[in-house]
């Protein structure tokens, strides 16, 4: 499941994973008062990983009389953003008991159901998020992110295909759906889309990485070999062909 896809791609600090639409952080000024603007600001606290700072929002804006769905789904993400997932949860259950066909909520459960290594679940509230109309890149990235995550490659490749025609500046997008193309034998177009994220050394060497998570060693270490061709310094390459051809015996209890 998710756990098997813990090797480490040269053009992101880690394999891609599920993502909350949240922009690059930019300077803002405190609103003046105003419940749009105050909301607003919720909303930018939580995309900015400030969660606490969106719940202390959320809080001024139901005691001043404001409660909507949109307030519900910032507060269920910073929750559960914060540690809190079963409230998060619990407050997503009231939401879809009221509109069952809540796009953007199921979306929201899909990413806390992850979060939390539910991933049939994740699953379920994805699937049907985009069933009810969600087409943003998040929610399809997460989907295809998820079924990636097991196994179901040619699954996973439409709804990476959807994240990346929607937004198309996301690496890890790129990286997600060069996974799944390599898992589902497309070599060659996961290997132009790695090299659309990084260097030559780094495109062959997450290549390798796509080929190690199938099993596949002999087909990773030749790319991982073409890594360093390209750079010899490449020090994940080496240390995957150390790791490869050097196997840490298993020790028994």
């Amino acid at each position: 499941m998710i756990a098997a896809l813990a090797l480490l791609l040269a053009s992101d600090a880690a394999l891609a994973k599920p993502v909350r639409n949240r922009p690059p952080v930019e300077q803002a000024e405190a609103p003046p008062d105003g419940p749009a603007l105050w909301r607003d600001m919720a909303q930018w606290y939580l995309d900015n990983g400030m969660s606490n700072e969106a719940l202390s929002m959320v809080a001024r804006l139901r005691e001043a009389g404001h409660n909507d769905v949109v307030l519900d789904l910032i507060q269920a993400r910073a929750l559960a953003a914060t540690g809190l997932p079963d409230e998060a949860l619990s407050l997503l259950d009231r939401v879809l008991e009221r509109d069952p066909k809540l796009a953007a909520a199921w979306s929201v459960r899909g990413v806390v159901e992850a979060d939390l290594g539910r991933v049939p679940e994740a699953l379920t509230a994805l699937e049907r998020a985009v069933s009810l109309g969600a087409n943003d890149a998040a929610t399809h990235n997460n989907l295809g992110f998820l079924l990636l995550s097991a196994e179901r490659c040619a699954e996973a490749i439409p709804h990476l295909e959807a994240a990346l025609a929607t937004d198309g500046t996301r690496a890890r997008t790129r990286n997600n759906l060069a996974l799944a193309l390599a898992c589902d034998g497309q070599a060659q177009r996961a290997l132009s889309l790695f090299r659309s994220t990084g260097t030559e050394a780094d495109a062959r060497y997450n290549l390798g990485v796509a080929y190690e998570r199938q099993g596949k060693v002999p087909s990773a270490l030749a790319q991982y070999d073409a890594a360093l061709s390209a750079n010899p310094d490449h020090r994940l390459a080496r240390q995957a062909i150390d790791r490869l051809q050097n196997p840490v015996p298993e020790t028994t209890p």
